[in-house]
C-alpha cells in the first residue's frame, strides 16, 4: 500500500514538472507568440497569422524583428507595447551603428559622415560620441585625399571636399578645409596656365596666354595664401612674366619702330605688381619702361 502511494506521489510530481516545461515552451520568444501579442494588444490587427508567421520567419535575421520577438514574452499589453517601442529604438541604433562601422572599416568616411548627419536627431549618446570621434579620423583621411588631389592638379572631387568641410566643421577646422578645397579648385587652372605658357614659349611668334594672366589674377585675390598657393603664384609669374617676358621684351625693344606694345604694357604691369627682379629681365624692363613712358611730342 505504502509503495503504491509513493508511486502515485512520484507520478503527480513528474506531471507537475512536465506541465511547467510545457508552459515554459509556450512562453518562449517566437514569431507565433509575437503574433499572439500583436493580435491581442493591437485593435483590429490587419495581418493574418499565416502571412505574419511567413514574413516573420523570412526576416528573422533582421535586427528589428529579433528585438520584437524578444518582446513577445511580455504578457501585459502595456508592457508589450513599451517593449516594442524601446526595441524599435534599440534596433534602429544598432542598425545605424552597423552602417557607420561598416563605412569606417572600408574607409568610406563620406558615407559614415552622411549617416551621422542625416540621423543626427535620432542618435543616442553612444552614437553621438562615435560620430564626434569619427569626424577627427575622417578629417585626417579626407585632408590627405584633398591635398593629393590639389597637388595633382586634377579636377576637384566635390564629394571629398563636401565631407572634408563637414568633418572640419565638427572639429573646428572648417576654415582650413574650405581653404584647401578652394586651392584644389584653382589647381586645375594653374596646371592649364603653365601648360599654355610652355606651349607659347615654343612658338616663333611669342604671345602672352590669357590663361596665365587670368590665373595669376585669381591667385593674387586669395587672402592669407598658403605655402602651396605662394609657390603656384611664383611658378605662374616666372612662366608668364620672366620666361615669356624676356623673349617678348627682347624682340619688342629691338624692333626698328619702337612703340609700347600691348604685351610690353602687360609685362611691365606684372613686374610692378609682383615686384619681379631677374638679372636677365631687369635691363629689358628698363628699356621697355623708357619706350612706354615716353611722352608724345
Amino acid at each position: 500500500m505504502r509503495k503504491h502511494v509513493k508511486q502515485m506521489v512520484l507520478l503527480v510530481a513528474a506531471g507537475a514538472m512536465m506541465a511547467t516545461v510545457l508552459v515554459g515552451c509556450k512562453d518562449k520568444p517566437s514569431c507565433k507568440l509575437l503574433y499572439k501579442r500583436y493580435n491581442k494588444c493591437e485593435k483590429d490587427f490587419p495581418v493574418k497569422e499565416k502571412a505574419f508567421l511567413k514574413m516573420c520567419k523570412k526576416r528573422k535575421k533582421d535586427v528589428v524583428v529579433q528585438e520584437e520577438i524578444k518582446c513577445s514574452v511580455k504578457k501585459s499589453c502595456d508592457a508589450f507595447k513599451k517593449c516594442i517601442k524601446d526595441s524599435s529604438k534599440k534596433a534602429e541604433m544598432e542598425k545605424l551603428n552597423n552602417e557607420i562601422d561598416k563605412a569606417i572599416s572600408s574607409k568610406k568616411y563620406e558615407d559614415a559622415l552622411s549617416t551621422c548627419r542625416y540621423s543626427k536627431k535620432r542618435l543616442n549618446d553612444a552614437l553621438k560620441k562615435k560620430c564626434a570621434d569619427l569626424s577627427g579620423v575622417a578629417y585626417k583621411d579626407l585632408l590627405a585625399k584633398a591635398t593629393a588631389g590639389r597637388n595633382s592638379g586634377l579636377k576637384q572631387d566635390w564629394k571629398v571636399c563636401s565631407s572634408l568641410k563637414r568633418a572640419g566643421e565638427n572639429i573646428g577646422k572648417k576654415a582650413e578645409a574650405e581653404a584647401l578645397c578652394k586651392e584644389w579648385d584653382l589647381a586645375k587652372d594653374v596646371k592649364k596656365a603653365l601648360a599654355k605658357a610652355a606651349e607659347a614659349m615654343k612658338k616663333p611668334k611669342v604671345s602672352l596666354p590669357f590663361d596665365c594672366s587670368w590665373t595669376a589674377a585669381k591667385l593674387a585675390k586669395v587672402k592669407a595664401p598658403s605655402a602651396w598657393l605662394k609657390k603656384q603664384t611664383k611658378l605662374i609669374v616666372s612662366a608668364r612674366y620672366v620666361a615669356l617676358g624676356k623673349k617678348i621684351l627682347a624682340k619688342d625693344v629691338a624692333a626698328k619702330y619702337k612703340f609700347c606694345t600691348y604685351a610690353m604694357g602687360k609685362i611691365l604691369k606684372g613686374v610692378k605688381q609682383f615686384k619681379i627682379k631677374d638679372p636677365g629681365l631687369d635691363p629689358l624692363v628698363v628699356k621697355a619702361e623708357a619706350i612706354c613712358t615716353k611722352k608724345k611730342k
